[in-house]
C-alpha cells in the first residue's frame, strides 16, 4: 500500500517517522497487535518512505501467512490506518517513536559515512513556521494524525 507524501526533507518528516513507528514499530505497534497476535494473518508489518529525492511514497507492506487471505490483510491494514485517524495517540507510543528516533540518531552517528554526509547536510528548520507546529502539535499526547498533517497529499497508489 502507499501515499504520496512530500518530498524528503519536508515539514512532514517528523510526522511520518512517528506514524510509521505508531503502524508498525516492533511488538507493541498497531499492527503487530491486531495483524500478528490477534488475527494472525501476518508475520510483521513494515511501514516508511522510499528515501529518494523529490516526491516519495509512505509505504506500508506484508505478506500474508500461508493459507490466509490477502483482501483480508489489506484491509486489516486499512483498519488501523483508519483507526489512527480517529483515535489519538497515546503518550506511550509517543514516547516509543522519541525514543526509537533517539536510537536513530546515535546509531547514524556511529557511521563514517553519516558522520560525513551530516556535515554537508543543511541544518534543520530553525523551529519556526509549519514544521515547528508540526512537531509541537505531534509530540503531545491525544493527537490524532489527522490534525498533524493536514496539508498531506494522501493520494492513495
Amino acid at each position: 500500500i502507499g501515499y504520496h507524501v512530500p518530498a524528503r526533507g519536508s515539514a512532514d518528516d517528523e510526522a511520518l517517522s512517528v506514524l510509521a513507528t505508531v503502524l508498525t514499530g516492533g511488538r507493541t505497534s498497531r499492527t503487530y497487535e491486531s495483524l500478528v497476535r490477534q488475527k494472525q494473518l501476518t508475520t510483521g508489518v513494515g511501514a516508511g518512505t522510499n528515501g529518494r529525492r523529490g516526491p516519495q511514497l509512505f509505504m506500508i507492506s506484508s505478506t500474508a501467512m500461508p493459507g490466509k487471505s490477502i483482501n483480508d490483510l489489506e484491509q486489516g491494514i486499512y483498519a488501523e490506518i483508519e483507526r489512527l485517524q480517529k483515535e489519538p495517540i497515546a503518550a506511550w507510543e509517543l514516547d516509543k517513536a522519541r525514543a526509537s528516533a533517539k536510537r536513530g540518531l546515535v546509531a547514524g552517528a556511529g557511521s563514517s559515512l553519516s558522520c560525513t554526509s551530516s556535515s554537508v547536510t543543511p541544518p534543520p528548520s530553525s523551529g519556526r513556521g509549519r514544521s515547528a507546529r508540526a512537531k509541537s502539535r505531534l509530540m503531545r499526547p491525544g493527537v490524532v494524525m489527522s490534525e498533524v498533517m493536514p496539508s498531506t497529499p494522501w493520494n492513495r497508489t
